[in-house]
């Protein structure tokens, strides 16, 4: 499977696989708010995210990993993953910019990359890692 090719669209959605397009985006909006519970920190150096970006091409070309950008008609959202998707349990991880958040653009997103697992690859379970001090 060529997954440098994927579109996956949902009602308002459509994602698609990580370019060096979105470096500002990701640069500007991957903040130290929106990171504080996640892996990688947010970038300092627009480098880091070229660092990234590039990283990110390297396990698509591969099939390690689907990394993706979240899209509203031109607009940036944000990234979606499914990392290590040549084993039986890949995981997912998802970040959405502020100005974006309360609107279901999230839930939307990840249905609509779990659908696409569902038809798509071989795994036993999905695994969606979340900071357990933040919402207990």
């Amino acid at each position: 499977m060529v997954l440098t090719n994927i579109r996956i669209k949902t009602d308002r959605l459509l994602l698609k696989p990580i370019t060096l397009d979105f470096a500002g985006d990701i640069f500007n909006e991957f903040s130290w708010e929106i990171t504080k519970y996640m892996y990688p920190k947010h970038a300092e150096k627009i480098e880091e995210t070229y660092d990234f970006i590039n990283n990110s091409l390297m396990k698509l070309k591969s099939g390690i990993d689907l990394q993706m950008v979240i899209t509203n008609e031109d607009e940036f959202i944000g990234c979606i993953g499914l990392h290590n998707i040549n084993t039986l349990t890949p995981e997912l991880g998802i970040w959405t910019k502020k100005l974006s958040h309360k609107n279901g653009y999230g839930l939307e997103a990840m249905t609509g990359l779990i659908e696409w697992s569902h038809e798509n690859i071989k795994f036993s379970h999905l695994i969606y890692p979340v900071d357990k001090k933040k919402y207990c």
